[in-house]
């Protein structure tokens, strides 16, 4: 077995690798640390702090961050009512979707799920639907078969931006 020789320094190029990846943490540590605040249009004088949320791969627009607020704002209120009182999966994943694509990230099926808090079935029952609607559509993951993200169709993101932006949050 012939062995090749190298010039190059590979504890250089290691440290090199090392300090740009730290950097690219703290950046992104400092980044989620941001607030963005939403206000309700009609009254001013009360805010909603909310967090702005980043996974490095973009940053909350201001229709991403009322989304992110009327998502946040179902979650609470799911949590103060009694168990399936405040329930709408579809408009929950449609949010979902919408933030995502905002911010430049796609959704899985199971994030999807997730975000909606209903079990796997009733999210590809649901998307089997919306896909029939003409709201969603599938996309293979290229680099993992099992996995297949999920994307608005124009006119579902069209109608989801007009129903964000007739929101009475605005931010600021």
């Amino acid at each position: 077995m012939a062995s090749c020789r190298s010039d190059v320094d590979i504890s250089a190029i290691s440290r090199v690798l090392s300090d740009v990846v730290n950097e690219q943490r703290r950046q992104r540590s400092s980044a989620t640390q941001s607030t963005m605040s939403v206000v309700p249009k009609s009254e001013p004088r009360s805010t909603i702090v909310h967090v702005a949320r980043s996974s490095g791969l973009g940053w909350p627009t201001g229709a991403s961050a009322v989304a992110r607020a009327l998502r946040d704002t179902r979650v609470k209120a799911a949590e103060a009512f009694p168990a399936g009182m405040i329930s709408d999966p579809v408009f929950d994943m449609l949010l979902e979707a919408f933030i995502a694509e905002e911010e430049g990230q796609r959704r899985s099926i199971s994030q999807l799920a997730q975000a909606a808090g209903v079990p796997g079935t009733t999210t590809l029952r649901w998307l089997s639907r919306m896909e029939a609607e003409g709201l969603v559509q599938r996309e293979a993951d290229p680099f993992d078969a099992r996995r297949v993200f999920i994307r608005l169709s124009e006119s579902a993101r069209t109608k989801m931006g007009e129903v964000i932006a007739q929101s009475p949050l605005k931010p600021v």
